[in-house]
């Protein structure tokens, strides 16, 4: 981390190993700097916490022209799943977004959030 930090990088430690209790104290400490907006990109897991947590509010969903995968491959969501289709986070599309002559944006956002 040393190395981080001379090249003026700010990090945060959580307090918690809960990996739900981690969401929320990052998302307070990054609240507290004035941040109301955060893009995650992360990998399957740091995308099941956030959604574990209910703290995904807009998806935006890219698909190419290529088709790869296999499977062993991951998808784009780890963690633990869902038991029941009935427990999914339910998303509404809003948008889609032509990028070139073979991929599209898609942009979801939570059904219970008002905006």
């Amino acid at each position: 981390y040393r190395d981080l930090v001379e090249r003026g990088v700010s990090l945060f430690q959580c307090q918690s190993s809960d990996r739900i209790e981690m969401i929320g104290e990052s998302l307070d400490y990054l609240g507290s700097l004035g941040m109301t907006n955060l893009m995650i990109e992360g990998g399957a897991e740091l995308t099941s916490s956030f959604m574990d947590a209910s703290e995904v509010d807009q998806c935006d969903v890219y698909i190419g022209g290529k088709v790869f995968g296999g499977r062993c491959s991951l998808g784009p969501v780890g963690g633990e799943g869902i038991s029941k289709v009935i427990d999914a986070t339910t998303f509404d599309l809003r948008a889609i977004t032509r990028l070139d002559d073979t991929d599209v944006k898609l942009t979801y956002r939570r059904q219970d959030i008002v905006r």
